[in-house]
């Protein structure tokens, strides 16, 4: 996240996102910002940040975002076996 914050700044990497499969990336890493951005509020002492963050996080996982994201790059086999690997990761 930390390198799209500086490439969303930049008008000649923005220039691109009207095309495919620019624009689907885009729209989804603008949501992931702005869960993002309320991070970086809340942790600054803003409650109400702090509420907005959970509730776009909720959303973005309700809607699989971070699946559709991820389905641009890899096919959902890969996206299946990240997800294996991840859960064998977390029961050691």
């Amino acid at each position: 996240m930390r390198y799209w914050s500086i490439l969303s700044n930049d008008i000649n990497f923005l220039r691109i996102g009207v095309e495919e499969p620019f624009t689907k990336i885009f729209e989804l890493m603008w949501d992931f910002e702005k869960i993002n951005e309320q991070i970086i509020l809340a942790q600054k002492g803003d409650k109400l940040a702090y509420q907005f963050a959970i509730a776009f996080y909720k959303v973005a996982i309700k809607e699989k975002k971070h699946k559709k994201l991820l389905t641009i790059f890899i096919n959902d086999r890969e996206i299946s076996d990240l997800e294996t690997q991840w859960l064998r990761g977390i029961e050691g």
